[in-house]
């Protein structure tokens, strides 16, 4: 669904770019030209190369100025497919976090993820997400040896941590804890 709604978007863009941006048309075609050749040459260089061209760089930002379009300017469903694509881009955040092992990354999806806690209205994400954010960016001076942990890559497996206030606990899944610690905060203890 994500890739069929970003082929469609391409598209308008194009459209986008002849009615309102006529002169970057010739740029916008050369870019998508560039952009189909990395698929011949799937490489680092090839893909170094087109992100440092000029030309490329220019199509990106004017990319980005007609998904603003979208997000503000082009009426409410655009507006929700929009909020959808944004959601589904944190989702594959969250995941190349974990497959890569980059806590960094997982971070900032955490960070990109709050608001939409709030505004879906769910309730114990919207709670204790900010703490966990919170907890985990500070896990540095918090827990030094739990921070170089989960900052680096062991044997190719990617840990997932979560420190609580009071220090540092076991590995767990995160939604393990939140839901852990939503269920101690009303008093549902077997103690």
């Amino acid at each position: 669904m994500y890739e069929a709604l970003m082929r469609i978007i391409w598209k308008g863009f194009q459209v986008w770019i002849e009615s309102n941006h006529p002169d970057k048309g010739p740029q916008i075609r050369s870019t998508d030209l560039k952009i189909r050749s990395i698929k011949e040459d799937v490489c680092h260089e090839t893909l170094a190369a087109a992100l440092d061209d000029d030309s490329c760089v220019q199509s990106f930002d004017m990319f980005a100025k007609y998904l603003h379009f979208l997000r503000t300017k082009h009426g409410d469903l655009a507006r929700f497919w929009m909020m959808y694509i944004d959601m589904v881009e944190i989702l594959l955040g969250l995941i190349r976090a974990d497959r890569e092992g980059d806590w960094m990354l997982h971070l900032a999806c955490v960070r990109r993820v709050i608001p939409w806690c709030f505004a879906m209205n769910k309730v114990n994400y919207a709670r204790y997400l900010p703490v966990y954010y919170a907890q985990m960016t500070q896990l540095h001076e918090t827990c030094p040896e739990l921070y170089k942990y989960c900052s680096c890559i062991l044997n190719g497996l990617k840990c997932t941590v979560v420190c609580k206030l009071q220090g540092c606990s076991n590995m767990v899944q995160d939604d393990a804890i939140v839901a852990q610690d939503a269920n101690d905060s009303d008093g549902d203890s077997d103690d």
